[in-house]
């Protein structure tokens, strides 16, 4: 991942809920035991980083289990072992969707408020409108 130019930075499993709170991930990158609960590990981590993708990484054995994690909200999941160039390509797309859903978001927001704008303008009279100038000086010594 360092190759790639990520930097990544490893947690016990078992501290993660205590880790994340100090942290601010862009991903979360999960390498799941087998048999662990990856809707527990999940919970934890929506509890704290409600937004924050996550990338599971399962044993094949678990991989019954990949349903339930995507529908409680698990970016993607990638069965090990995985390819180190597929893992990589999965981050950089996980990472891209979550930057143009967060531009989508910021996007929405700013249409929003230019219609209130709008509403607001049309409700006044046209003699109440002023139209400010900005006069630029030059001032010499």
């Amino acid at each position: 991942l360092e190759e790639a130019g990520y930097k990544p930075k490893g947690i016990p499993i078992e501290a993660l809920g205590n880790s994340l709170i100090h942290l601010d991930p862009e991903l979360i990158l999960i390498d799941l035991p087998l048999r662990e609960d990856p809707i527990r590990c999940l919970r934890e981590i929506f509890q704290i980083k409600r937004t924050t993708p996550v990338v599971l990484l399962i044993e094949k054995e678990d991989f019954n289990r990949a349903g339930d994690a995507f529908r409680y909200g698990a970016s993607d999941l990638l069965v090990k072992p995985v390819e180190p160039q597929l893992l990589i390509m999965i981050i950089h797309r996980t990472l891209e969707k979550d930057r143009l859903l967060q531009e989508n978001e910021e996007l929405r927001k700013a249409i929003h408020l230019y219609h209130a704008c709008q509403r607001i303008v049309t409700q006044l009279e046209p003699e109440d409108v002023f139209i400010s100038h900005i006069v630029y000086l030059e001032i010499y010594y």
